[in-house]
């Protein structure tokens, strides 16, 4: 689950269109809808929902009934023959049926807890990685802002030393 979610997170900048990019720096917010509303967790939880509802319909079948055929020799002869053909159907009275399809519901319910549980962690794991990416941009912003400044301390030092006023 984990090395899908990074390999989602890693692919959500690149599905986003360049022109995006340029127009407006991405917000946190944005960066959550846009991962939340990638097709492919829609597909996953709705087939898990339709996964646990078909388990609702099959929990609510009657069994199938069953056909079954005999033939036997009476009394030793070969010309007397019985053949019999008999139709069984199970019955459900002690309301076994009823409650598995009861479970089945609930099921349903816990799948959908399970898909918002899900989305919600989703929703955190892209908030943490666009908070690291918010950071590391900060801090490459605050080395460059430091390699100017210092850019600037060594022009200044060489004018200085060129026109000997400071040791080289």
């Amino acid at each position: 689950m984990r090395l899908m979610l990074s390999v989602f997170l890693l692919a959500l900048p690149l599905s986003l269109p360049s022109a995006a990019w340029a127009q407006a720096p991405l917000t946190e917010a944005e960066a959550v809808r846009l991962g939340l509303a990638h097709a492919d967790l829609a597909d996953l939880e709705r087939g898990a929902v339709q996964a646990a509802e078909a388990d609702v319909l099959a929990a609510g079948l009657l069994p199938n009934p069953t056909l079954n055929y005999s033939r036997e020799r009476i009394g030793g002869t070969p010309d007397t023959l019985e053949q019999g053909w008999m139709i069984e159907q199970t019955l459900d009275v002690s309301g076994r049926r009823g409650l598995r399809r009861e479970a089945a519901g609930r099921r349903v319910a816990a799948v959908a807890a399970g898909n918002a549980e899900r989305r919600l962690e989703i929703a955190a794991d892209i908030r943490r990685s666009f908070h690291e990416v918010l950071f590391r941009q900060r801090v490459i912003q605050a080395t460059e802002s430091w390699m100017r400044h210092f850019d600037r301390v060594e022009s200044l030092v060489g004018k200085l030393a060129r026109a000997g006023e400071a040791s080289g």
